[in-house]
């Protein structure tokens, strides 16, 4: 059999086996953040990749929901505030290529109640 015609097969293999997370159970991990008397609050969320979900909601100022598989790191979650300005940060430690295929989703919902200034770095996956 012709070498070249070996490649196309051996490469797909290969390719395949870079689709299957293992190491583990997914973990779960939920935070709340209430609600000071800050006028205002920038957000900065930062996933590597992965999906990321961001609503409204009433009562906190920050309800956030996690799932990350066994070869993710857990998400760091960073508030403070003085003179009336808030400041949040969401962000996933760690090597932030995609190429290890760990499931990182993200589902957040932020005040309706407080103005926010939101920035967001996604490397690679879905925001809505």
């Amino acid at each position: 059999m012709n070498a070249r015609c070996m490649l196309v097969p051996l490469a797909a293999v290969c390719l395949t086996g870079c689709l299957f997370e293992g190491g583990g159970p997914m973990q779960h991990d939920s935070q709340t953040i209430d609600r000071d008397k800050s006028e205002l609050v920038h957000v900065n969320l930062d996933l590597g990749g992965g999906t990321m979900k961001v609503g409204g909601s009433a009562g906190k100022l920050a309800a956030l929901d996690f799932n990350y598989g066994a070869n993710a790191t857990k998400p760091e979650v960073q508030y403070g505030s003085a003179a009336g300005r808030g400041s949040l940060t969401i962000r996933q430690p760690g090597n932030s290529s995609t190429l290890n295929h760990s499931t990182k989703e993200w589902d957040l919902h932020l005040s309706n109640d407080v103005p926010m200034e939101i920035e967001v770095h996604l490397g690679g996956g879905e925001r809505t």
